[in-house]
């Protein structure tokens, strides 16, 4: 009996199950990006609204103004920690920025916030853009397997059909007649 089938068995349904572990991984991870480009957006809104509230271009009372005072600090925080403090990129760090920059045009001279909702709104969507853009090509680990699988994938499919094509031409007979 030869063990050569059954080993070639468990290392092709080892390399699957390997496969589909790094898979699973990698899309239960692209759900999670997802998610956070879901709350950033929505953390994003609601900031603005309470920006809305607290700017002297508003209608409303000083008690509403006083309650969105409350709640700014929270919501910033809030954007702050979605965003990548150890390696920011470029977006992240200017969308902080333009934070800061209301936030102290607001609470230093109750400000006209409407001039910086653009820049706000133009590096919101930079950075969801950069997000998005990972969540479509995946992680590193995912595209590193993939790759590796690819090269393996395109070798097996050459030394089959090397093998077909040495087997065809072994028992075609050609080489049992003379060839002049």
């Amino acid at each position: 009996m030869n063990p050569w089938g059954a080993i070639t068995a468990a290392i092709i349904a080892g390399a699957i199950a390997f496969v589909g572990m790094v898979v699973t991984k990698e899309s239960k991870i692209s759900d999670f990006r997802q998610e956070w480009i879901n709350d950033l957006r929505t953390k994003i809104a609601e900031l603005i609204s309470i920006f809305d509230v607290i700017s002297k271009e508003s209608d409303f009372s000083a008690d509403e103004k006083n309650e969105a005072k409350k709640n700014v600090n929270r919501v910033i925080a809030e954007v702050r920690l979605r965003l990548n403090h150890s390696n920011p990129t470029a977006a992240e760090r200017d969308l902080g920025e333009v934070i800061t920059d209301i936030n102290i045009e607001i609470m230093t001279r109750g400000g006209e916030v409407s001039k910086h909702y653009d820049r706000l709104t133009e590096l919101t969507h930079i950075v969801l853009k950069e997000e998005w853009t990972r969540v479509k090509k995946g992680e590193n680990s995912y595209i590193m397997v993939k790759n590796f699988l690819s090269v393996i994938a395109v070798i097996l499919a050459a030394m089959t059909i090397t093998w077909f094509a040495i087997f065809i031409v072994t028992h075609s007979g050609l080489f049992k007649t003379p060839l002049f």
